[in-house]
C-alpha cells in the first residue's frame, strides 16, 4: 500500500486516558485516568499493582476533599499527573501536558 503523492510526511502521535486499573476506579472521572505514556504516579500505581489516587473531577466538595486529603495521605501529593491530554514539541522536546500539572518530557 503507498500513501498519495504529496501525502504530509511525519509522525502521528497520540495521547488520551488509558488507565490500567479503570475498573477499579468507581466514580472516578474518566479523565482522571492516565494518559497513554508512563508519569511517576502511573509507575507508583503499577508498582503497587492497585490504583492509589482517588479521582478530583467528581460531583460534589465534600467527595473532593476526602479524595484530596486521602490522596495526600496516601501518597504525599492531593492529585496525580496524568498527562493525558495533549502533546506539544517545544523548544526541541516533546511534552506530555495536563491542565493542572507541570509538563512531562517524553
Amino acid at each position: 500500500m503507498q500513501l498519495p503523492a504529496g501525502f504530509p510526511t511525519g509522525t502521528y502521535l497520540r495521547n488520551g486516558p488509558n488507565h490500567p486499573y479503570y475498573s477499579d476506579r468507581g466514580e472516578d472521572h474518566y479523565f482522571d485516568a492516565d494518559g497513554m505514556i508512563e508519569t511517576e504516579s502511573h509507575v507508583r500505581e503499577k508498582n503497587a499493582g492497585r490504583k492509589l489516587y482517588d479521582g478530583v473531577l467528581v460531583y460534589n466538595g465534600y467527595t473532593l476533599l476526602g479524595n484530596l486529603l486521602k490522596n495526600l495521605l496516601r501518597t504525599g501529593t492531593t492529585f496525580k499527573s496524568t498527562a493525558n491530554t495533549a502533546l506539544l514539541y517545544f523548544n526541541g522536546k516533546l511534552l506530555a501536558l495536563m491542565e493542572a500539572s507541570l509538563p512531562v518530557e517524553l
